[in-house]
């Protein structure tokens, strides 16, 4: 799961930004980086002295602190959690209240890709795909209908809290080494981004290169 963005607000000491939430301070962590953005600049706005940015942490890190100790809650996006209300409508599943939504087909399969030297190679092995992001879960099963007419594919949506519990239980319809969390493609561009300007500015300043602003990256 680390391996999976979520977005957080912190300062110059890459201090995480809590509110105060029921006596108790919690921290925000965003899955759609879009949604962040907006927070930020809502709470720049309210904490100028704070000189607040975005640092990217692995949903893995967020997700144990939300379990662990309850100071922590993941945030989804708007549209994301839109099309979970309306995929999930006969489920119990409180959207309001910090569930992540999460998409996948138990019909759908991808290839695994490995880079290597600057190269992407295309391996035999598949796996089925958990996305964060509703538009590309909707992206991956309209390529793979227009590929193979015959089979009618549709998305399932869960809360990544209740997938977790189940594969930890074992009780998932498909075995957890079969799966594949995937990060959605602007996270991956916007933290690409962050670490060119960061790898640059380091360069600039005589520092190492290649150093990420993103814990856990």
């Amino acid at each position: 799961l680390d391996e999976l963005p979520m977005f957080t607000m912190v300062n110059p000491q890459s201090e995480v930004l809590q509110f105060s939430q029921q006596d108790k301070s919690i921290a925000l962590f965003f899955s759609d980086v879009d949604l962040a953005q907006e927070q930020l600049e809502v709470a720049q706005k309210k904490y100028p002295e704070l000189s607040l940015r975005l640092a990217a942490v692995g949903l893995g890190a967020a997700y144990s602190q939300w379990k662990e100790d309850q100071t922590a809650l993941l945030v989804g996006g708007e549209s994301d959690l839109e099309a979970a209300r309306k995929i999930c409508v006969d489920s119990d599943i409180d959207w309001d209240s910090g569930a992540l939504p999460v998409f996948s087909c138990f019909k759908l399969r991808l290839s695994r890709r490995m880079e290597s030297e600057g190269e992407t190679r295309i391996l035999d092995e598949q796996f089925m795909p958990v996305f964060l992001s509703y538009d590309d879960a909707m992206l991956a099963v309209t390529n793979a209908q227009q590929q193979n007419e015959d089979i009618t594919l549709e998305l399932d949506c869960t809360s990544l809290q209740m997938l977790a519990e189940k594969m930890v239980k074992g009780e998932t319809a498909e075995e957890p080494q079969r799966m594949q969390f995937v990060a959605p493609r602007k996270s991956i561009r916007h933290c690409a981004m962050m670490a060119s300007m960061e790898s640059t500015q380091a360069g600039s300043d005589g520092l190492a290169t290649g150093q990420s602003i993103f814990p856990g990256f």
